[in-house]
């Protein structure tokens, strides 16, 4: 037997399945001079191609699904999307190079790699397909210096990098170059996947993302004044013992042992002045404090931590047969804190991609339970045509979560839900109500859509959160 595709025939042991892992070795490309090679590729036009998939490119994905073209054709694709063709660079993206990513080493396309993957190549298509830069592995030698090249050409290309890459500094960096005006969308989204030393480059560049970083970093000396001595405007942003300290003595005293000093009597000294009350009263209030925050919470700690089989969370049980309230449940009133904000916690990152067997291309998250718990928005980078979105429950090193799988079909604008434009975000969804029992966490989840919004239950059984319906409600008409 054998499988028949556009205008060839291949025997039917030509890989054809998806594998997360389809090589566990580097993909090492050879240099080649890519204008002499493209340049000896047949010139004729591509009639064939538009009376096979016509005119709308963004069909073409769902009309390339197992299938591909001959030899002879992709030499032509290549050559024609080498000058910017963006129906060539389209083609290519959803046949020979979605085929070499699943099966890097195939006989019949490995000797297209060499040009495929070469920076010279991925300069010239990556302007007409941000989202090529996903059917390249990872294992590829000089991936990091492909992703930058795709992210510099094409700033959209960010959105299909895995999160690894998106908190890379050199594709970082250059993300954060490609759009240089204040206020723009690119650089407050940089930022966020920063780490320290990157995230002082950043306001030292453009001080008024000063506004997106947490009340930690807006207390932190060296990045207020980074931010205020490029944009005395990023001031407001600051924390009110540093705002006080600026408007005191000037940004420039901030690092020295005045601007220090006024900080530390601004935040400590100060509030015990104001009090009016001496020693012993001091650590009399502090107590009571003290307690009256324990008793508040006491009942909630203990009930997050709970004993939950094959997710990695703390079992200590025990401690619950030791209260006398069996349940505890959080609203918006009582105990959560809804912080969308995106992660960067690699532990967390490679733990949820062990787990699922998927790599992550956005994890979010969008609600703070108390001191432990999180909930978190994921979306997994498609297989194919599959797709992965889920919603995570984390406390502690373990997680437990529902997994919410979809199918690309026609141009991609309605996979999880009716005009979701293919995304699965942190904006769209709401957790309600949050309830701790012996038995694990349960959930109420509130699922915007562009046509109606859902409430859903979600509880914890056997180390998975399941998804119960409770209701529908239409969306008012624009």
């Amino acid at each position: 037997m054998s499988t028949v595709f556009i205008g060839f025939t291949f025997p039917d042991w030509v890989p054809t399945k998806y594998s997360l892992n389809a090589t566990t070795h580097q993909i090492d490309i050879k240099t080649l001079n890519v204008d002499e090679v493209i340049n000896n590729y047949p010139k004729s036009n591509l009639r064939w191609l538009t009376r096979a998939l016509g005119g709308a490119t963004k069909f073409y994905r769902v009309k390339l699904i197992n299938r591909t073209f001959t030899l002879k054709q992709y030499k032509q694709l290549i050559r024609h999307a080498y000058s910017g063709h963006k129906r060539s660079i389209v083609a290519l993206e959803y046949t020979l190079y979605s085929d070499l990513y699943k099966s890097p080493d195939s006989p019949i396309y490995r000797k297209f790699r060499n040009i495929l993957y070469s920076p010279e190549f991925i300069t010239r298509v990556s302007k007409q397909s941000p989202s090529l830069i996903a059917q390249i592995p990872e294992k590829v030698s000089h991936y990091e210096e492909l992703a930058v090249i795709a992210v510099t050409q094409n700033p959209k290309a960010f959105k299909w990098l895995t999160l690894r890459y998106k908190m890379n500094e050199k594709v970082l960096d250059a993300y954060f170059k490609s759009n240089s005006r204040y206020n723009n969308k690119v650089q407050y989204e940089a930022i966020r996947y920063a780490n320290p030393s990157q995230r002082f480059d950043f306001v030292s560049r453009n001080g008024l993302l000063l506004e997106t970083l947490s009340d930690k970093d807006r207390s932190n000396r060296n990045l207020v004044y980074a931010a205020v001595i490029q944009n005395e405007k990023a001031l407001r942003f600051a924390s009110k013992d540093i705002k006080s300290a600026i408007n005191e003595l000037g940004v420039l005293t901030l690092n020295k042992p005045s601007g220090i000093w006024f900080v530390l009597d601004y935040k400590f000294v100060t509030p015990l002045v104001t009090m009016g009350t001496n020693t012993v009263d001091l650590i009399e209030q502090w107590v009571v404090l003290g307690m009256d925050w324990l008793l508040k919470t006491k009942t909630l700690v203990i009930n997050i931590i709970l004993d939950r089989p094959d997710t990695g969370l703390e079992k200590t049980a025990s401690k619950r047969s030791k209260l006398k309230t069996t349940k505890a449940t959080l609203t918006k009133k009582r105990g959560m804190d809804k912080q969308i904000k995106p992660v960067v916690d690699e532990t967390l990152i490679e733990r949820i991609e062990t787990i699922t067997g998927w790599q992550l291309l956005e994890l979010w998250q969008v609600t703070k339970l108390g001191q432990i718990g999180h909930v978190y928005v994921a979306k997994f980078k498609p297989k194919g045509s599959h797709y992965l979105g889920a919603i995570i429950y984390s406390e502690g090193k373990g997680v437990v979560m529902s997994k919410y799988p979809a199918v690309f079909s026609r141009d991609g604008n309605s996979i999880w839900r009716i005009g979701d434009k293919g995304e699965f975000g942190p904006d769209t969804f709401d957790i309600v109500q949050v309830t701790y029992t012996k038995q694990g966490v349960e959930m109420i989840l509130k699922w915007r859509g562009d046509t109606s919004t859902n409430y859903y239950t979600l509880i914890e059984k056997n180390g998975v959160l399941e998804k119960g319906f409770i209701k529908y409600r239409p969306n008012p008409k624009k």
